[in-house]
């Protein structure tokens, strides 16, 4: 990330843009967000390691107040999946000229990685971490010149994270698993394709996985 030009949407209390300036060499970063409120705290943080001439602060509905030609990677983290698509879908010529784009995702992940490989972005590494008892993943999308293809549960579960099966992945997959089997036993009988199509889901992830 060195070098790079960032911009943090959706920022909140832009901890994550001043860590980005302090430890990345070279970097600029805008850290923007569609509300006064939270770019109030970005400011005052901001303040704090006395880098209001180094970080740009913004008010911004997604990408919509940042020029092209002012970053190179986007962040956008704390959020959930349909509004990071959303956000991205909504600038979508401003999106491509990314080089880089790092996503954590509150949910739905699979629509964030399905949307971005489609557009040409592929998959570089992913991490899994947990904070106060919450599992999140990480992900580096980069731009590429052909559409790298992935399978569904690759882009379901993460074609790097499915490859290490670490202690964290199996223990979030195993709780949407969980997830998946009490609405499989809300679906009425009636609704049988419905019913197959999540039970062959859990199936094949616990063979795949060996849960």
């Amino acid at each position: 990330m060195d070098n790079d030009k960032v911009v943090d949407v959706a920022c909140d209390h832009a901890l994550l843009s001043i860590y980005i300036y302090l430890n990345k060499k070279g970097v600029k970063v805008i850290s923007s967000d569609i509300n006064e409120l939270p770019l109030m705290s970005a400011k005052e943080n901001i303040k704090k390691y006395n880098l209001e001439n180094k970080i740009d602060v913004r008010l911004s509905d997604g990408l919509k107040n940042i020029k092209n030609n002012e970053f190179d990677t986007i962040i956008i983290a704390g959020l959930g999946g349909k509004t990071i698509v959303d956000i991205l879908n909504d600038d979508i010529n401003k999106t491509m000229n990314a080089k880089k784009i790092i996503i954590q995702a509150n949910n739905n992940i699979y629509n964030v990685r399905k949307f971005l490989t489609q557009n040409k972005y592929k998959i570089v590494d992913e991490k899994i971490i947990k904070e106060n008892n919450v599992i999140s993943i990480i992900i580096l999308f980069e731009k590429v010149r052909k559409k790298v293809k992935y399978t569904k549960h690759e882009l379901i579960l993460g074609p790097i994270l499915i490859k290490e099966k670490n202690s964290l992945f199996k223990e979030l997959i195993k709780k949407e698993l969980i997830k998946k089997q009490k609405i499989l036993t809300k679906i009425p009988n009636k609704y049988f394709i419905k019913r197959r199509k999540i039970s062959k889901f859990i199936n094949k992830i616990n063979t795949k996985l060996r849960l």
